[in-house]
């Protein structure tokens, strides 16, 4: 968190509404003057900011007895937080020095609490206080139970925001996470594909290659082609002729002498029919 960046002081001049009443107050009780630190900070509020205000009363060489003031409370605002501290301190001094206070003191009509902020109500019937002391010690109720409702609202965004950023980291840690497996998965599909082709080179070394074909016999063994003899016509019975002549032919296409006879043969046969 950073450093406090703005100061308010209690007084005439100091421009806030109970700037003068605290001031009155303080020299009433001869209390050193009050002032109020200021500091922004970043929330996931609606408005997206809130302030941190330290009500401060150094100690006094010259007042013994006197109890440092320093606490801190939280506003939506840095103006309005003020107004409200200043309050907040009047109430609280206005309790702890109640027996200091003259009986006409006007500050014994103003509303008083505890050192942790509690609004006090008043002990004996209220029916017999006067109105503007009924007053005062309502409007300081309605002042603190507001001012609690608020700190209630930013406790439960502190709460959420913690939450949240729990959340975060565990979805950062999980992406993170997927992200390591992937890259896992990743080596051990080229991991796989490695011995992938390992394995298909070992295999090409364990199987032998097929024989080479093997020739028939009478073949070529050079080349292993297969000669296959031309096919032969077969030679069947010399065929007679009915009339006991024979007859052929001669390679050179001739007719031979006894095919010539059967032919004229023929010839007188169709004559005689």
């Amino acid at each position: 968190m950073g450093e406090y960046t703005d100061t308010a002081y209690a007084g005439v001049l100091s421009g806030f509404i109970f700037g003068r009443q605290l001031s009155r107050l303080t020299s009433v009780l001869k209390l050193p003057p009050p002032y109020f630190r200021g500091r922004k900070e970043e929330t996931d509020m609606p408005h997206g900011t809130r302030w941190e205000i330290r009500t401060i009363m150094t100690p006094d060489p010259t007042m013994p007895d006197f109890e440092p003031v320093d606490y801190v409370t939280y506003y939506p605002e840095w103006i309005e937080g003020v107004n409200i501290a200043m309050v907040d301190l009047m109430t609280r001094l206005c309790y702890k020095y109640r027996n200091k206070l003259a009986p006409g003191s006007p500050f014994r009509a103003f509303g008083k609490r505890d050192a942790h902020g509690l609004s006090m109500a008043h002990t004996g019937n209220r029916l017999d206080l006067p109105l503007v002391n009924k007053s005062f010690e309502d409007l300081d109720f309605l002042i603190n139970c507001l001012t609690r409702k608020v700190q209630q609202a930013y406790n439960v965004a502190d709460h959420a925001q913690a939450v949240i950023h729990a959340k975060t980291q565990e979805l950062q840690a999980s992406e993170n996470l997927i992200s390591h497996l992937e890259e896992i998965i990743h080596d051990l599909h080229l991991e796989n594909i490695g011995k992938d082709e390992q394995i298909a080179m070992l295999e090409a070394q364990l199987i032998p290659p097929p024989p080479p074909p093997v020739a028939e016999e009478g073949g070529d063994q050079g080349t292993g082609d297969v000669t296959v003899p031309a096919a032969t016509k077969e030679e069947g019975p010399e065929e007679e002729d009915p009339e006991g002549v024979l007859f052929e032919e001669s390679t050179e296409g001739e007719v031979t002498p006894a095919a010539n006879n059967h032919a004229m043969k023929r010839k007188r046969e169709i004559k005689e029919e």
